[in-house]
């Protein structure tokens, strides 16, 4: 019997006009000729496998892809083949749709096009768009994955592709001879005058990126009780409240599960805010049909030892971040929305976001015709003095997992794959005291390395980017600066070529950051003027900056790795502090190589940084290894201070033990400080606390 892709009629038209494009395009390694052999060798015929069926599959694919360089039946032949037993006409305008989204425009350098979001007109629309979607996804997998026939037919061979190891990334041990300073370092007694902190003040607060603007984190202090999410062995986060006590602490309080249902215990917490007498719990929640959603619970904390749980809201998707304005709490999840090809949007809502309330109104749903996911970002609203309900939501269609919020606005970047140079598709919520108002999307050229490359200042998005050529396999960098409507005002290109960004740091009317590939060039631009934005300076120095951070006065502080100029090999985590009084002339005014240690989970979340510029004072967990016999691994919490005179200098190391962090390599390890005394949190059995003086173990508190 003959299948039906065999008998249908060809439409000769689009094959003449495609085959003068066919030859541009590359076919997927693996359906190479040497890859389908190499494929039939290695498989061979299971007994139980007709011989004739395996070949016609491989065979199927190779005839497939032919119809793929053909051009507009690829998507046709797909339905066809799978099966589907559609119209020619619906098969025509699914065959358009996929071409359109295919041609969207690419922006050219020092441009940025509109994205073609759209808020949905109905539910049914927003229906179509994922069935679209559903269709040129497989579609994707099946062209780009390999084949392997099995009793049902095609089954899309998952690829795992190595990643290509990161400029200076590490090969092995380095005999480089740094020259050290220890001789000339002072011990912390000896320095009491240089670089001291301001001893018995204060607390720490959560190191965040836009002042006012404060971040969730694991760990808060109020300067009198700490508030620690801890997973005890049920791995079911609680609050506790504990009594800090110059060390001598004592738990007050914990927070109990918030929902109902068989699945009540496994309430996870994952982070907090705490703001006066209130404190509001970000909360990874399991329904009844064991799917995840994310609660927002407020509670009135006014008497620590009863917090009094005043409001409970939810809403679709796995928490991805959140922010904090006044009393104005912004929740970000993701939810991916899949709808089965043959179903019906009236009898099937599953697609939908929702809150408490109920679906988003389709009014309120986002998304881009010319953007290829069914992934939606949804973002909520809420005022922790009224917690009852959203004051508003919102959802889009996006990818993009790099979020920036503003006084004003945000911000969530998503890089575009595909073309000849990588793309960025940028959407812009604006708010207010609680609402939510979409301002548009555009595309611009190059991708972001995080939320620390996006800075609005006097009513600019300022940016930079890393613009990846895919022909000819090289990298270049690009500043931008947009205006309210996104569109760029002014920009610059080509910088640092074959090297990508690494760190980045807006402070006013310049911006810092930081390329490496060899040697790390730090730069500095004039943002002055946004239409015609310039470098002042290019320092370039040896090894990079992961984190930048504003210190004090005209300072501005890295923390990275030092590389060896020579064999490109690691030498070790990287302090460095330049002076920047001078932006056309900035200077490495000193640094710090910590030779012992290999890594930090500061070079990646600056929120595992305290920080204290006032009190001259900043820590992480480093990380090392001893090779021998056998891998030792070793950690431990470091604190610095730091003066023009003397330099860097470490206060205490103090020792801990992989064994004993509740996540096995510290990136939930979090550092706080009340007076004089650090406290830790991330161990599986608890909170230690710790002098600042001399590193000392003061108190330990065991939570369960």
């Amino acid at each position: 019997m003959r299948e039906n892709w065999e008998t249908a009629p060809v439409d000769e038209t689009w094959i003449e006009e495609a085959k003068k494009t066919a030859e541009l395009i590359e076919p997927p390694k693996s359906l190479s000729p040497e890859a389908v052999t190499e494929r039939l060798k290695r498989d061979g015929i299971r007994p139980e496998q007709k011989p004739v069926r395996r070949y016609r599959y491989l065979a199927q694919a190779a005839v497939l892809f032919l119809f793929l360089l053909l051009g507009g039946g690829s998507l046709w032949l797909f339905r066809q083949f799978g099966g589907a037993q559609k119209g020619a006409e619906d098969s025509k305008i699914e065959t358009e749709a996929a071409m359109e989204m295919a041609r969207a425009a690419v922006p050219e350098e020092g441009q940025s096009i509109p994205g073609g979001y759209q808020a949905a007109a109905s539910y049914e629309e927003i229906h179509d768009y994922l069935k679209r979607q559903r269709m040129v996804s497989e579609w994707n997998a099946f062209a780009e994955g390999g084949f392997k026939g099995d009793e049902d037919g095609f089954r899309n061979e998952e690829m795992e592709m190595a990643e290509a190891p990161a400029a200076g990334e590490d090969l092995g041990g380095s005999q480089y001879d740094t020259a050290a300073k220890s001789e000339m370092m002072p011990e912390a007694e000896e320095a009491a005058d240089a670089g001291e902190w301001v001893a018995g003040q204060g607390y720490s607060q959560t190191n965040t990126q836009v002042k006012g603007i404060d971040e969730a984190d694991l760990v808060k202090t109020d300067g009198k009780y700490l508030y620690v999410v801890y997973s005890g062995a049920d791995f079911a986060g609680r609050v506790h409240i504990i009594e800090a006590n110059g060390g001598k602490m004592q738990e007050v309080s914990k927070t109990e599960p918030v929902t109902e249902g068989i699945y009540r215990d496994y309430d996870s917490v994952l982070e907090i805010y705490v703001d006066g007498d209130t404190m509001t719990v970000l909360m990874d929640c399991v329904d009844e049909d064991a799917g995840s959603y994310t609660v927002t619970a407020v509670y009135d904390i006014r008497d620590r030892k009863t917090p009094k749980l005043v409001g409970v809201l939810s809403q679709d998707g796995s928490y991805e971040s959140s922010r904090k304005n006044g009393s104005y709490v912004y929740v970000f999840t993701s939810k991916y929305a899949e709808v089965q090809p043959e179903s019906d949007w009236e009898n099937d809502w599953g697609y939908l976001p929702y809150t408490k309330f109920g679906p988003i109104a389709c009014e309120d749903i986002y998304y881009s015709p010319e953007t290829q996911t069914e992934r939606m970002l949804i973002v909520t609203a809420l005022d922790t003095r009224s917690p009852e309900t959203f004051t508003d939501q919102k959802a889009v269609f996006s990818s993009g997992d790099t979020m920036y919020v503003s006084k004003h606005a945000i911000y969530t970047a998503e890089t575009i794959y595909g073309g000849e140079k990588s793309q960025t598709e940028l959407f812009k919520l604006s708010y207010r005291e609680g609402k939510l108002e979409a301002q548009g999307s555009k595309r611009f050229l190059g991708w972001l390395n995080n939320q620390f490359s996006m800075d609005e200042y006097d009513g600019h998005l300022r940016l930079v980017a890393t613009v990846d050529d895919y022909r000819s396999g090289h990298q270049v960098n690009s500043l931008y600066v947009m205006d309210e409507a996104l569109n760029i005002v002014g920009s610059i290109h080509d910088l640092a070529p074959d090297e990508r960004i690494y760190s980045a740091r807006f402070m006013g009317d310049v911006g810092y950051f930081v390329t490496f590939r060899e040697t790390d060039p730090l730069f500095s631009a004039d943002l002055s003027d946004p239409e015609h934005p310039k470098i002042m300076g290019e320092l370039k120095i040896t090894g990079f900056s992961s984190y930048l951070h504003g210190y004090s006065g005209n300072q501005l502080l890295g923390i990275g790795e030092e590389i060896n100029p020579r064999t490109g090999e690691r030498e070790g985590l990287k302090l460095s502090m330049f002076d920047t009084e001078d932006p056309y002339h900035v200077t490495e005014e000193d640094k710090e190589i910590l030779t012992e240690y290999q890594g930090s989970a500061a070079l990646s979340n600056h929120k595992a940084v305290l920080i204290d510029t006032d009190k001259n004072l900043f820590g992480f967990l480093a990380y090392g290894y001893e090779w021998g016999a056998d891998v030792e691994e070793y950690c431990d919490y470091v604190l610095y201070s730091y003066d023009k005179e003397w330099g860097f200098t470490r206060r205490v190391a103090i020792p801990l033990s992989w064994e004993e962090l509740s996540d096995g390599y510290g990136s939930e390890l979090r550092g706080v400080y009340i007076g004089d005394t650090l406290y830790l949190a991330g161990f599986t059995d608890g909170v230690r606390a710790y002098s600042m003086r001399s590193g000392e173990e003061v108190g330990r508190l065991k939570l369960n």
